[in-house]
């Protein structure tokens, strides 16, 4: 999903690293955002306050995500540069598991 937002955002090519912010609607400790917010860092270099400080005043990627923010969507990711937006929406109901999974999750 982080690679759809991102080719949305940079058609020209690629992302550059801290010139990205993602924001969550949940807090870090509700559910699973932030285990999805710590894919998406690792992916886009966007961190929370404890990131990367950068080298000489650039490159900083630290307070690039937040949780608990008042996003419509599931994750909002934000060019620095030119404010341009993308809104994520995800639906794990659109693919339906498989009838073995049942069986297999609390293994």
């Amino acid at each position: 999903m982080t690679r759809k937002v991102l080719k949305a955002l940079y058609p020209e090519g690629k992302a550059l690293r801290s010139n990205l912010s993602v924001a969550f609607p949940e807090s870090q400790d509700e559910g699973v955002a932030g285990v999805i917010g710590n894919v998406v860092s690792h992916i886009t270099g966007a961190a929370g306050l404890g990131g990367f400080k950068g080298l000489n005043g650039r490159f900083a990627r630290h307070s690039l995500m937040d949780f608990g923010t008042a996003v419509p969507s599931n994750a909002r990711f934000t060019r620095a540069d030119n404010g341009a937006c993308v809104d994520l929406y995800y639906n794990p109901d659109a693919v339906p598991p498989k009838p073995e999974m049942q069986a297999l999750l609390p293994r």
